[in-house]
Protein backbone atom coordinates (compact mmCIF):
# COMPACT_ATOMS: atom_id res chain seq x y z
CA UNK A 1 0.00 0.00 0.00
CA UNK A 2 1.36 3.29 -0.84
CA UNK A 3 1.99 6.16 1.42
CA UNK A 4 0.76 9.60 1.43
CA UNK A 5 1.61 12.89 3.23
CA UNK A 6 -1.08 14.58 4.74
CA UNK A 7 0.04 18.94 5.61
CA UNK A 8 -2.16 20.21 8.26
CA UNK A 9 -1.38 23.88 9.30
CA UNK A 10 -1.00 23.89 13.48
CA UNK A 11 -4.09 26.32 13.33
CA UNK A 12 -6.07 23.48 12.14
CA UNK A 13 -5.04 21.29 15.37
CA UNK A 14 -7.17 22.90 18.47
CA UNK A 15 -9.49 25.54 18.50
CA UNK A 16 -7.08 28.14 20.39
CA UNK A 17 -7.65 31.14 21.46
CA UNK A 18 -4.27 33.93 21.40
CA UNK A 19 -3.49 36.91 23.77
CA UNK A 20 -0.50 38.20 21.79
CA UNK A 21 0.63 41.35 24.49
CA UNK A 22 2.10 43.19 21.59
CA UNK A 23 -0.99 44.63 20.55
CA UNK A 24 -3.55 46.41 23.07
CA UNK A 25 -6.67 44.15 22.70
CA UNK A 26 -7.42 40.37 21.89
CA UNK A 27 -10.27 39.36 20.22
CA UNK A 28 -11.95 36.28 21.17
CA UNK A 29 -14.57 34.03 18.77
CA UNK A 30 -16.25 31.24 20.07
CA UNK A 31 -19.60 29.24 19.58
CA UNK A 32 -20.53 29.36 23.50
CA UNK A 33 -24.38 30.69 22.54
CA UNK A 34 -24.84 27.25 20.35
CA UNK A 35 -24.86 24.69 23.30
CA UNK A 36 -27.83 26.75 25.36
CA UNK A 37 -29.06 30.37 25.51
CA UNK A 38 -28.07 30.61 28.83
CA UNK A 39 -25.65 33.84 29.14
CA UNK A 40 -22.04 32.92 29.36
CA UNK A 41 -19.99 35.51 32.46
CA UNK A 42 -17.17 34.28 32.75
CA UNK A 43 -13.78 33.41 31.30
CA UNK A 44 -11.84 30.63 32.99
CA UNK A 45 -7.98 29.85 32.32
CA UNK A 46 -5.72 27.08 33.68
CA UNK A 47 -1.74 27.28 33.51
CA UNK A 48 -1.09 24.19 32.19
CA UNK A 49 2.89 24.80 33.45
CA UNK A 50 2.39 26.15 36.89
CA UNK A 51 -1.06 24.59 37.65
CA UNK A 52 -2.57 28.05 38.92
CA UNK A 53 -6.00 29.18 38.22
CA UNK A 54 -7.14 32.85 36.72
CA UNK A 55 -11.12 34.12 36.14
CA UNK A 56 -12.17 37.16 34.32
CA UNK A 57 -15.09 38.59 33.85
CA UNK A 58 -16.22 38.48 30.32
CA UNK A 59 -17.05 41.55 28.54
CA UNK A 60 -20.37 42.33 26.70
CA UNK A 61 -20.38 39.89 22.96
CA UNK A 62 -20.14 42.04 20.53
CA UNK A 63 -20.88 39.45 17.73
CA UNK A 64 -22.90 41.09 14.30
CA UNK A 65 -24.36 37.27 14.75
CA UNK A 66 -24.79 36.30 17.99
CA UNK A 67 -27.19 33.25 17.18
CA UNK A 68 -24.30 32.17 15.36
CA UNK A 69 -21.22 32.85 17.14
CA UNK A 70 -20.13 34.97 19.72
CA UNK A 71 -17.14 38.19 20.12
CA UNK A 72 -15.42 39.36 22.72
CA UNK A 73 -12.75 41.72 23.34
CA UNK A 74 -10.15 42.14 26.12
CA UNK A 75 -8.06 44.73 26.73
CA UNK A 76 -5.08 43.47 27.14
CA UNK A 77 -4.22 45.11 30.35
CA UNK A 78 -6.74 43.11 31.94
CA UNK A 79 -4.25 40.04 31.27
CA UNK A 80 -1.09 41.57 32.60
CA UNK A 81 -0.72 39.38 35.61
CA UNK A 82 -0.92 35.99 32.93
CA UNK A 83 2.95 34.05 32.44
CA UNK A 84 3.62 33.56 28.96
CA UNK A 85 2.62 29.93 28.03
CA UNK A 86 -0.46 27.97 27.23
CA UNK A 87 -3.47 27.25 28.88
CA UNK A 88 -6.72 25.17 29.12
CA UNK A 89 -9.87 27.63 29.08
CA UNK A 90 -12.97 27.22 30.21
CA UNK A 91 -16.18 29.59 29.15
CA UNK A 92 -18.97 29.33 32.34
CA UNK A 93 -22.37 31.14 33.06
CA UNK A 94 -23.49 32.21 36.49
CA UNK A 95 -24.44 28.85 37.02
CA UNK A 96 -21.15 27.45 36.51
CA UNK A 97 -22.29 25.69 33.51
CA UNK A 98 -19.36 24.78 30.89
CA UNK A 99 -20.61 27.00 27.65
CA UNK A 100 -17.23 26.27 25.87
CA UNK A 101 -13.75 25.03 26.68
CA UNK A 102 -10.15 25.26 24.51
CA UNK A 103 -6.81 25.93 24.84
CA UNK A 104 -5.49 29.56 25.22
CA UNK A 105 -1.95 30.78 23.98
CA UNK A 106 -0.52 34.11 25.74
CA UNK A 107 2.47 35.52 24.24
CA UNK A 108 4.70 38.74 23.95
CA UNK A 109 4.50 38.89 20.26
CA UNK A 110 3.00 37.99 16.91
CA UNK A 111 4.65 34.90 15.47
CA UNK A 112 3.46 33.84 11.92
CA UNK A 113 2.43 30.34 11.32
CA UNK A 114 2.98 28.87 8.05
CA UNK A 115 2.67 24.89 7.05
CA UNK A 116 5.98 23.57 7.40
CA UNK A 117 5.62 24.37 11.15
CA UNK A 118 4.06 21.13 11.33
CA UNK A 119 3.16 18.09 8.97
CA UNK A 120 1.07 14.31 9.91
CA UNK A 121 2.69 11.81 8.17
CA UNK A 122 0.41 8.61 7.35
CA UNK A 123 2.68 6.12 5.49
CA UNK A 124 0.15 2.56 5.74
CA UNK A 125 -2.96 1.58 8.12
CA UNK A 126 -0.11 -0.56 9.12
CA UNK A 127 2.04 2.30 10.69
CA UNK A 128 1.46 4.50 13.43
CA UNK A 129 1.00 8.63 12.49
CA UNK A 130 4.20 10.42 12.88
CA UNK A 131 3.98 13.56 13.92
CA UNK A 132 6.38 16.62 13.59
CA UNK A 133 7.31 20.07 15.08
CA UNK A 134 10.01 22.02 13.25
Amino acid sequence: MSGFLLLIPAAYLYNMLIIDRSTSQSRFLVTQSEVNDSLATSLNLFNRATNKEYTFELPEDTSPYPDRFNEYIFDNAVFAELPQGLYSFVITDDQNSIKERGLLQVQNDSTPYSVDDVFVSIESQDQPIVAYEK
